[in-house]
């Protein structure tokens, strides 16, 4: 017998594949030993042989996997005949191990299971990886013929087709328990999502809903399948959803989101914002999957934004307007105030009944304007619209008188003035708003008429004992194109064919609030280039003198 000699193990080509390869296999539950066992006594008989096993080679030690006559798990890659085996595609054969240097050392030639002869196939992978080897070993030596080299490379390729089959079940079972894992955490999701989730053929057909459709839009999924979602849309809303979804169909991805009201079983609607992906490209759904919720709250909440920015807006035009409204307001009475100080001036030592006369009208001016002032600064305290002095003695007749004068010594000097119809007497009224009303009317049908032209005010009661009183203030001016009639009495406008005239557009805006606030009404008709009449509703109570 020669000296005992152990020689290395050689490195099988593209090792580190291979062992990533049987790190898979062995990563596995379970591997299947009933089927690998039939094969390894299969190789057994077939052979004649006491041992037969099939063995994977990890990186420091082999792996056997299957054996018969032997009882041994696992062995040193080192001293390992497999470890040979699978370094080459042929079948490694060792007919007499005491009589070979590589392995006359030993421990498994030396010692148990004493093996003398051995031969192995390795086990290819289609990717062309070698993982182990079916073996056939003996402790007597023997030859091994070409056909029986054969045999036992077929073998092996049954071992090796049985390893990989497993392999793809098994990887296919673990894929099938992600999936059914992975769906039932989607189930729970869309179950438990606030938004409807649904699915939907390009012509409004739903094909799924999600559970989260009976708590939003009060219907079961089983309720709406096969129904077209259009049927439950709000009638306002229809084309716009139906141009929407259309235009999803249309492009891939995700479209713009939407909003429209959702007909509930009991008749109300409910706001929903929706976004639609088309997916009909994908064979697993073919559909628009669109992703609604609940925009009530949400809508409220702008509703109720849009208010207060509008309400802000409106109080910060208010506040900005305020020195418009002013000079507007007092540029009558203050040039009244200045004609009636010349005249007082002039006539103070000629005539003193006519210089009382118009000192008089000074302190009724300036305490009309005081009065005006104050009703600003409630306008701006309170925020609210013009502000009123309330009901009070007041004696019409003069009213107009005074109006009319201050118009013949300002505006009016080149235009007739013409009073007519029955005006009452004595009687319980704003008179503030009653002189701010009449003056603005009659100063813009002065403004905006030709020198030489006529204005009429024409006072009338509906019926004898009717508690209002009419009002017509009638010019011969440029008129208002019709156009502009919706806006006329919107603060700051002012027509197109004012020209040159100068105003700020206040004086309407403020008369349309004071009659309202007095719960009156105002009216307009207007021809273009041949003059305007506005009419005024006012509540009056007669007053017996």
């Amino acid at each position: 017998m020669p000296e005992p000699t152990v020689l290395p193990a050689p490195d099988a080509p593209a090792d580190g594949l291979r062992a990533v390869a049987v790190r898979d296999l062995v990563a596995l539950d379970t591997l299947p030993p009933d089927a690998l066992d039939r094969i390894t006594r299969l190789a057994q008989r077939l052979f004649g042989v006491p041992m037969a096993l099939v063995a994977l080679v990890e990186d420091d030690f082999v792996r056997v996997q299957s054996a018969v006559g032997l009882d041994v798990c696992q062995a040193p890659r080192g001293v390992s005949f497999t470890t040979h085996a699978v370094a080459s595609d042929a079948v490694f054969v060792v007919e007499d191990a005491w009589l070979d240097r590589r392995f006359s050392a030993s421990p498994l030639v030396t010692g148990p299971p004493f093996v003398r002869f051995y031969a192995g196939a390795p086990l290819h992978f289609p990717s062309g990886k070698r993982v182990g080897a079916l073996c056939v070993l003996s402790d007597a030596p023997r030859v091994f013929t070409d056909e029986e080299a054969q045999t036992l490379r077929d073998l092996a390729a049954l071992v090796a087709s049985e390893l990989q089959l497993y392999r793809e079940v098994q990887e296919h079972d673990r894929t099938a328990l992600r999936l059914r894992s992975s769906e039932e955490r989607a189930r729970l999701l869309v179950q438990h999502l606030s938004d409807v989730i649904c699915v939907m053929e390009p012509d409004g057909v739903l094909t799924y809903v999600s559970p989260s459709c009976e708590r939003v839009l009060g219907s079961t999924a089983d309720a709406l399948v096969g129904q077209n979602a259009f049927a439950f849309v709000h009638p306002d809303d229809q084309l716009h959803a139906v141009h929407a979804l259309r235009r999803c169909a249309e492009v891939a991805g995700v479209s713009p989101p939407i909003d429209f009201r959702w007909s509930r079983p009991d008749g109300s609607y409910v706001a929903l914002e929706a976004l639609g992906h088309n997916l009909l490209h994908e064979p697993a759904l073919r559909g628009i999957v669109v992703t609604a919720r609940d925009a009530t709250e949400q809508r409220r909440a702008i509703a109720a934004l849009e208010q207060s920015l509008e309400k802000e807006r409106q109080v910060n035009e208010l506040r900005a307007s305020f020195v418009a409204m002013a000079s507007h307001e007092f540029r009558t009475p203050l040039a009244t105030i200045l004609s009636s100080a010349s005249l007082a001036t002039r006539f103070f030592d000629k005539s003193r009944e006519k210089a009382e006369k118009h000192l008089q009208r000074i302190s009724t001016t300036v305490q009309d304007m005081m009065n005006l002032l104050d009703d600003i600064l409630d306008l701006e305290r309170l925020g609210t619209e013009v502000a009123t002095a309330g009901p009070q003695h007041l004696d019409l007749p003069a009213l107009l008188a005074e109006l009319f004068e201050e118009l013949r010594f300002g505006l009016g000097a080149r235009h007739t003035l013409k009073l007519s119809g029955e005006v009452p007497g004595l009687m319980e009224a704003d008179r503030i708003t009653l002189r701010l009303v009449l003056s603005n009317l009659l100063s813009n049908a002065v403004k905006y008429s030709p020198p030489g032209s006529t204005v009429w005010l024409d006072v009338s009661r509906p019926e004898p004992g009717a508690p209002v009183v009419h009002f017509r203030v009638t010019d011969q001016g440029i008129g208002i194109p019709p156009a502009e009639m919706a806006l006329l009495f919107e603060p700051f406008h002012r027509a197109a064919n004012v020209g040159t005239i100068k105003g700020t557009g206040l004086g309407l805006a403020m008369v349309k609030r004071a009659v309202e606030r007095c719960g009156g009404t105002i009216g307009v008709e207007s021809r273009l280039g041949a003059g305007t009449t506005f009419e005024v509703m006012l509540p009056l109570r007669l007053r017996r003198a």
